[in-house]
């Protein structure tokens, strides 16, 4: 079942990731991705920094976005996680294996997220004698971005579509690549029968922070006309990205 993610909560849950001195679990997770071609397995530690005893639960899900730029998680069988539940011990740390075993014949990168969550577990008052009535509460909840690349993959971002509306333009950039890109601000250069008229500079605000494009994302862009409705026909190029 799919479950959709808002990105308020998300950006809690991220900062929640970072603060370590506020919270008793911290992750670390030295790299986000598996290459096929050589490794199927991927390794992070889980810390609890407090002076008590920590449930936690891993669970690796599918992601993706809509056409909105709304991510959705998706349950999934194509990791073992190990282990998947434990318990740490006053300043102890666990290390938790990925292991890849779902299909090995693709050709373009796909997207996780793994979610490492702090659980209580709570005797159900109703049926307090029974040892499996035990309620599951989330008590903070950690997400980190995850990457399986199979061999030969590149993000390659074009700029789609380039339409009046308004005092300003819309602008599509497309990710037809087979990896992501994080896109921070880009230059575009605008263009009149073959000839580069203007180059226009889109920082980080225009985009609304730094925007992670997987393969066949799109990204919607409002842009000052700044003059440019003058001109009846002209066409659009990526100048440069990230530069």
């Amino acid at each position: 079942m799919l479950k959709r993610v808002g990105w308020v909560l998300l950006t809690v849950i991220l900062f929640c990731f970072e603060a370590k001195e506020i919270h008793p679990i911290f992750v670390k997770m030295p790299k986000d991705y598996i290459h096929l071609d050589r490794v199927r397995v991927a390794n992070f530690t889980v810390s609890n920094t407090s002076a008590e005893y920590k449930a936690v639960e891993v669970n690796v899900k599918g992601r993706s976005h809509d056409k909105n730029r709304k991510e959705w998680l998706s349950e999934n069988d194509d990791f073992i996680v190990i282990p998947a539940q434990f318990v740490l011990g006053p300043q102890q740390e666990r290390v938790v294996s990925l292991k890849w075993v779902g299909d090995m014949d693709f050709k373009t990168e796909k997207a996780y997220r793994v979610v490492t969550e702090e659980v209580l577990f709570k005797k159900d008052k109703n049926n307090a004698d029974n040892d499996k009535s035990a309620k599951v509460k989330i008590k903070l909840r950690f997400v980190n971005s995850f990457y399986v690349k199979p061999k030969n993959i590149n993000p390659k971002i074009i700029a789609k579509s380039f339409k009046v509306k308004g005092e300003k333009h819309a602008l599509t950039l497309e990710n037809i690549g087979s990896e992501h890109q994080i896109v921070k601000h880009f230059k575009l250069d605008i263009l009149h029968k073959n000839k580069k008229i203007k180059t226009i500079d889109v920082n980080n605000e225009a985009i609304k922070g730094s925007q992670n494009l997987l393969p066949g994302d799109a990204l919607n862009v409002a842009i000052a006309s700044d003059g440019l409705s003058k001109i009846k026909k002209y066409e659009v190029r990526l100048h440069s990205l990230n530069d």
